[in-house]
């Protein structure tokens, strides 16, 4: 993946928790960091420049890919099954009955779609046929796909409750009154 002048290097992690990323570094990058946490330099592993780079370097790495998962998903979005755009045009409709304004209307659709459908299928390709018969999704590859999937669940939920609530009066006029 590429993006902005960023690459994403093949293989790389995009797990960006801070253990993972102290331990990703070499031995001298691990000996510098040991010995500022143990003078009392920086009070915790991530906050040592070492390890705040390579956590920053993962954190773009994996907004890269949310990035590309998202397009994807919305090139796709207009082939799902015709069962499941039956099923979200139900909730939608159902939530606009009970008074949910349409931002709030497709994020519950969202919600739905994703996880119930896409995150699952994104940790566990094998699980639902999206690899080749007998292969195996090495490690690294499974602890890539799962933060993909909670990045996505992260982004997705990141409406907050008020701008929900305020799409909800717009929509119903509730916030001229």
């Amino acid at each position: 993946l590429k993006s902005d002048g960023f690459v994403v290097e093949a293989g790389a992690s995009l797990l960006a928790d801070t253990m993972a990323c102290y331990a990703a570094l070499g031995r001298a990058a691990r000996a510098r960091v040991d010995a500022d946490v143990e003078a009392g330099i920086v009070a915790a592993l991530g906050e040592h420049e070492e390890v705040a780079a390579e956590l920053s370097k993962r954190a773009a790495a994996l907004s890269l890919a949310l990035e590309s998962a998202l397009l994807g998903l919305c090139a796709h979005a207009r082939s799902l099954p015709l069962p499941i755009v039956a099923l979200l045009s139900v909730v939608g409709e159902a939530g606009r009955t009970h008074g949910l304004g349409p931002r709030a209307c497709r994020l519950l659709c969202a919600q739905l779609l994703l996880e119930t459908l896409i995150a699952p299928a994104v940790t566990a390709p094998d699980a639902f046929g999206l690899t080749a018969k007998d292969s195996l999704v090495k490690r690294k590859a499974r602890e890539n796909l799962a933060a993909l999937a909670i990045g996505l669940e992260l982004l997705l939920c990141a409406d907050t409750d008020a701008d929900i609530e305020a799409d909800t009066e717009a929509d119903t006029g509730a916030a001229d009154t």
